[in-house]
């Protein structure tokens, strides 16, 4: 089985930043063609999109933005809604492996 296109990780106050460099640096040997960050703190979302075997400099986006994908043809997400929600979407998140 192959890697996933897309990694989706909402931090919580425990990860560390040794932790999600550790990861970042996993998830683009892998090929993982887009890696999100949310942020739910701080309301921030972060997003990673692989190029050329990198990840290209993140697109920081905030509460009020809307959020396309470029490995979901269509997918819009509102950021207001998501972070309005946080713990319906991460439950969805868990589920949908």
């Amino acid at each position: 089985m192959g890697s996933p296109e897309i990694v989706i990780e909402i931090l919580s106050p425990s990860d560390s930043t040794i932790e999600l460099k550790n990861k970042y640096e996993i998830y683009e040997e892998a090929g993982i063609k887009e890696y999100w960050i949310v942020f739910p703190n701080n309301r921030t979302f972060l997003v990673y999109t692989l190029g050329e075997g990198k990840y290209k400099p993140p697109k920081l986006l905030v509460a009020g933005d809307i959020f396309t994908s470029t490995e979901l043809n269509g997918f819009l997400l509102y950021l207001n809604d998501m972070f309005n929600n946080i713990n319906k979407y991460f439950f969805l998140v868990c589920i949908s492996k």
